[in-house]
């Protein structure tokens, strides 16, 4: 999403990091005003609403590439079996019924998403232990399994653990945007970068190895398919890079404020290799 995009949501943001914005998309699940708390926007703007469970509120300027990937992944979401071991953040129904409603606000129209928040824990690599790490790679099998496509599987395409929890019994996962045919081996890549050192990180050759044998556990995945991995994550960045360039719309201007600007030249940073 365009920094600038990002900036105006924030700037209406009151102290109690309630918005008029979410409180009208909000609305199409009947849900009381300032009820809604920004989280934070990035691919797109997320509130959460408290209870229990959590529900967190996603939406993005309809009519966009990314409000097509949020409508996508929710329909994908919503028809995934149900699957011992793997547990899928479904999108609740607005009370129209519709899974994505466009809904108008002061900002023009929203593609918008309900969904519960995922159980179990979230996890970071330095707290990652090999048997979690062996399950991480049996969710991702598990995901390729069931869905389908024309190569044989959808991919999940962001299957990192910032898009997931663990639970005794699996995985959750969420995020399903990115979602779209691909093959193992593009998936594995995009999910294993920090555990791989793709991007700077200390490489975890034990929790990747234990990644890939959870993998297999549940399904093939053979050494030809192995060596293509870092070819995939060489094009993950490069159009990382691109992506980063899009939303360099603004935050580079001496008169924007401090946390634009520091964004704007955190995406260059990051983009810079």
């Amino acid at each position: 999403m365009p920094l600038s995009q990002i900036r105006r949501m924030k700037d209406s943001v009151d102290a109690d990091w309630r918005s008029p914005v979410a409180d009208q998309v909000a609305h199409a699940w009947g849900r009381d005003p300032n009820s809604a708390r920004w989280w934070r926007s990035s691919a797109s703007h997320v509130f959460v609403i408290p209870g229990d469970p959590r529900r967190f509120l996603r939406f993005i300027p309809a009519g966009t590439a990314a409000a097509s990937r949020l409508r996508a992944g929710a329909e994908l979401a919503n028809d995934f079996p149900s699957v011992d071991g793997l547990w899928i953040a479904r999108p609740l129904p607005a009370e129209s019924g519709e899974l994505i409603p466009t809904v108008d606000t002061s900002f023009g129209p929203m593609a918008a998403m309900l969904v519960n928040e995922a159980p179990g824990d979230a996890l970071e690599v330095p707290s990652l232990t090999p048997d979690q790490a062996r399950m991480w790679g049996r969710a991702l099998a598990l995901f390729h399994e069931v869905a389908g496509g024309p190569d044989g599987v959808t991919i999940h395409g962001d299957f990192e653990l910032d898009n997931l929890r663990f639970t005794p019994d699996g995985v959750s996962v969420f995020d399903l945007d990115e979602s779209r045919p691909g093959t193992a081996a593009e998936d594995v890549a995009l999910a294993t970068r920090a555990l791989r050192g793709d991007e700077g990180d200390r490489p975890e050759p034990l929790l990747y190895a234990e990644f890939l044998a959870g993998y297999r556990s549940r399904r093939d995945f053979t050494d030809a398919e192995e060596t293509r991995v870092p070819e995939y994550a060489r094009q993950y960045s490069a159009r990382r890079v691109a992506a980063g360039q899009e939303m360099l719309d603004d935050g580079d201007k001496p008169t924007d404020p401090d946390w634009l600007r520091e964004l704007h030249n955190d995406i260059l940073t990051a983009n810079d290799w």
